[in-house]
């Protein structure tokens, strides 16, 4: 399964009846997300498998 965003509870509530089914969650997104879905998926196992060292906020859609 992947997920569209992984900072939006919207879509880490997709994993929310299916993580008992895995041993593990790799998450390749930002910091931000891995941390989001670890808060929200509690008992779950998530690893990290990028090592960023910063989020960016955009400034509008489309502008970095």
């Amino acid at each position: 399964m992947t997920l569209d965003r992984q900072c939006v509870y919207q879509f880490i509530d997709q994993l929310t009846d299916l993580i008992d089914q895995y041993d593990a969650v790799l998450s390749i997104g930002c910091g931000a997300g891995v941390q989001a879905v670890g808060r929200d998926i509690p008992g779950g196992v998530i690893l990290p498998g990028l090592n960023t060292t910063f989020v960016v906020r955009r400034k509008k859609q489309g502008c970095g």
